[in-house]
């Protein structure tokens, strides 16, 4: 749970360093944080499809 709340805060940090908006640099730190989330539903598809035992 930290490091998905450091990984938002970082990537709105830097968004706004750079002089994009709050909403942008929020956007980008949540979309950091559902890598992981759309693998797993990746492989839960592949499994239930058979592809993987």
């Amino acid at each position: 749970m930290v490091s998905a709340v450091l990984k938002a805060t970082a990537a709105v940090g830097v968004a706004g360093v750079f002089g994009m908006p709050f909403s942008d640099g929020t956007s980008i730190g949540l979309l950091l944080n559902t890598k992981g989330i759309i693998e797993l539903v990746i492989l839960n598809i592949a499994r239930n499809n058979g592809v993987i035992h």
